[in-house]
């Protein structure tokens, strides 16, 4: 698709229509979602008769007791709680999520508008297939009643990857108002999810190393202007890390004490005495993630794929700002860099917390979704310095091609989705008498041996006026 004679925003506008169409079918696809162990308890949690901060600042029937600080993910799992209950008694028994839905087709104008206002010059067809790609990959499609924290996580991680790169490349004008969107996108990652509290730290940490080097003259002298704003997002990410450990350590505790009058439980956050060996498992659901997105292989040949893949976009950016003497792509690839360093520690410390998170049928779904809305975008810049050297044939369109081709014909001709987790197996095949008995009052339920927090759900909705 060729959107040239069109302005960019109207480009955005039309290719994120599309891309929320792909996501429509894809929801369409798995007729209804399932819930599971865990969506079922949530569920039920939300719709409880009890007012509005007692259900959001309630970790310890929200979130197993574990205080996590992300009370915003709290907020928007409520309203697509409500929604699943308001469409269930007006006949509509589906369990999407919403916010989801929503927040995924925002990332995706981000990118679309980003990428055609930043690199104006690239075909449109890869600027295009840029967002269909991205929605076809496992952990971003089929969106499930579960947790919105990682959507939360993946379009604000968006936000500010494309606000860095406008100041990458030069786009000064209003930079007050980038600099505050940056701030307001970290601090909303850090309210929805401990990985958006992780990446906030490591983006001031990262902006705060690259100030030291420019103010040591350990890099190429910045303009005054450039290094004033440098200083400011430096600030402004640091000032959203204290925000953010002030909420955690005493505004969400007071919360949730005056709203349902426990103290939480912070042993989640203790993530001292992790056994060294998390760094390589961590690696291992990175570059995995990597290679399945990209390709759709698993086992060891994701690895590699997922390694390589990473290694090309590095060297791309790196050598490719080196012979073009880019300043631009140079920073591109330092950010990138810092990404996958950040991703592979973030992964590591999940796989501490969460083992389960390497078994493939959990490894390839919403865990990843924060970090692939983080890496993508930088195919963006790398496809932009293949423009620059003259390749005849871009290899970073033809790799999204490859993407979109594989995972599309996955849900065409294999008719794959998401596998199933062994011990969710009783909810999903319980699906259709669950479905059954809240469209018929009278259909007897219990000869079905439902799972109990079927049976919850069920007396719910039957309580409940039509």
């Amino acid at each position: 698709m060729n959107l040239k004679a069109v302005t960019p925003l109207g480009a955005a506008l039309i290719v994120t229509f599309g891309c929320s169409l792909a996501l429509l079918l894809e929801n369409l696809y798995l007729f209804g979602y399932h819930l599971d162990l865990e969506s079922a308890a949530f569920l039920g949690n939300y719709l409880a008769d009890r007012s509005l901060p007692e259900l959001v600042f309630d970790p310890a029937r929200n979130d197993w007791k574990l205080y996590q600080a992300r009370e915003l993910s709290y907020f928007f799992d409520c309203l697509d709680a409500r929604f699943i209950g308001w469409s269930i008694r007006h006949g509509w028994y589906q369990f999407y999520t919403l916010s989801g839905f929503l927040m995924l087709t925002a990332a995706v104008f981000v990118q679309q508008y980003g990428i055609r206002t930043l690199y104006p010059k690239l075909p449109g067809w890869i600027a295009t297939l840029f967002s269909f790609a991205y929605v076809l990959t496992p952990c971003v499609a089929g969106n499930g009643f579960f947790r919105s924290s990682k959507y939360g996580c993946a379009l604000t991680f968006t936000i500010a990857v494309f606000l860095t790169f406008a100041l990458f490349r030069g786009r000064f004008r209003r930079w007050k108002w980038k600099v505050a969107g940056i701030a307001a996108a970290l601090l909303g990652a850090t309210l929805f999810d401990r990985q958006g509290a992780f990446f906030a730290a490591a983006y001031a940490s990262a902006a705060g190393f690259f100030l030291l080097l420019t103010l040591w003259n350990r890099f190429p002298p910045l303009s005054a202007d450039a290094r004033r704003i440098l200083c400011s997002v430096t600030a402004a990410a640091l000032a959203v890390v204290l925000a953010g450990t002030f909420y955690n350590l005493v505004i969400g505790p007071k919360l949730i004490y005056a709203c349902n009058g426990y103290v939480p439980d912070f042993s989640y956050q203790n993530m001292s005495g992790l056994p060294p060996e998390v760094l390589p498992f961590g690696g291992r659901f990175l570059f995995r993630n990597i290679g399945y997105s990209l390709a759709g292989v698993t086992g060891f040949a994701s690895t590699l794929a997922g390694s390589a893949a990473a290694a090309a976009l590095l060297a791309l950016l790196f050598f490719g700002g080196l012979k073009l003497r880019n300043r631009t792509i140079l920073l591109a690839a330092a950010a990138f860099a810092a990404a996958l360093a950040g991703c592979w520690v973030a992964a590591a410390g999940m796989v501490g917390r969460h083992p389960a998170v390497l078994v493939p049928a959990v490894m390839f779904s919403l865990y990843f979704l924060p970090g692939w809305s983080l890496l993508l975008p930088f195919f963006a810049p790398a496809a932009e310095t293949v423009r620059k050297l003259g390749w005849k044939v871009n290899p970073v369109g033809f790799m999204l091609t490859v993407t979109a081709t594989v995972h599309l014909g996955g849900y065409l001709l294999l008719h794959r989705v998401n596998p199933v987790i062994e011990h969710q197996r009783a909810y999903q095949e319980a699906m259709p008498a669950f479905r059954r008995a809240l469209a018929d009052p009278g259909y007897d339920w219990r000869r079905d041996r439902l799972p109990v927090r079927l049976q919850f759900l069920i007396e719910l909705f039957r309580s409940q006026p039509k």
